[in-house]
């Protein structure tokens, strides 16, 4: 007979001991490994690079002169650039490893991007960063300036800095 309130047919819950959760973390990490290769799954809004995509957009409001953000704005447009970050590092990985895997089946960091492109984008509308949503605000001062624009420029900062030349012998 089952008591009341248990599930039936389900496991224990897992390990108690604290040597127990140990071992299961344990066995965890080559997944967690391969799960993080591509690097989308590590991009957190404190490193660098995503601090960096954060003061691009900022500057690019700047020199719009669109005003509009206020600092309550800050984790939404925080959340957009890691979005945004997500994005750049799935094409970085793409461009090295491929569209497919080695059974010809397409990388699950092609879907991961998708999401973030679209997270990306529902966030920096809702921060009236479109054209359509500036509209829609009432915003229709300054030029209006592609993310997309701002973004290449991004890369070609970052390929500048990382590109050392073919005369460079190491």
């Amino acid at each position: 007979m089952t008591q009341l309130g248990k599930k039936q047919g389900k496991g224990k819950g897992g390990p108690k001991t604290p040597e127990g959760k140990a071992r299961a973390l344990a066995n965890l990490k080559p997944f967690r490994e391969k799960r993080d290769q591509h690097g989308v799954t590590v991009i957190n809004p404190g490193q660098p690079e995503v601090q960096a995509v954060s003061q691009q957009i900022k500057d690019l409001l700047a020199g719009d002169n669109i005003s509009h953000l206020r600092p309550a704005d800050e984790v939404a447009l925080e959340l957009a650039a890691v979005a945004i970050r997500k994005v750049m590092q799935a094409e970085e990985y793409i461009a090295q490893h491929g569209l497919v895997n080695d059974q010809g089946k397409l990388r699950p960091v092609v879907e991961m991007q998708l999401k973030a492109i679209e997270t990306a984008a529902k966030l920096l509308d809702r921060l009236g960063l479109s054209p359509a949503s500036r509209a829609k605000l009432g915003l229709t001062q300054g030029r209006a300036a592609g993310l997309a624009e701002a973004l290449a420029e991004l890369e070609a900062r970052k390929a500048e800095v990382t590109d050392i030349g073919p005369e460079a012998n190491l």
